[in-house]
């Protein structure tokens, strides 16, 4: 595995660390807001790119990558700006 291509997944996870940390201080809506804003991040990424370039985000199919990441996405900025409890 080349670890140069891996920065995609790098970014994405970064992001979505910042999210949990957010959601753990207490932050459930800014951090569930940032963490769909990581998904789509990644969906837009594995469309963008190769699927050899896509390094670890290329789980399946590029088709099912890119709606996945970006249903679950979506999900997650509805469900900041809506939030079911408080």
């Amino acid at each position: 595995m080349d670890v140069r291509h891996e920065w995609p997944f790098a970014t994405v996870f970064a992001v979505a660390v910042v999210a949990v940390a957010l959601i753990a201080l207490g932050n459930l809506q800014h951090g569930v807001l940032i963490l769909g804003c990581a998904l789509l991040l990644g969906s837009g990424l594995r469309f963008a790119l190769s699927t050899p370039r896509a390094g670890l985000l290329a789980v399946r199919g590029r088709g099912v990558d890119v709606v996945t990441m970006g249903l679950l996405g979506l999900v997650m900025l509805i469900l900041s700006v809506f939030p079911l409890a408080g």
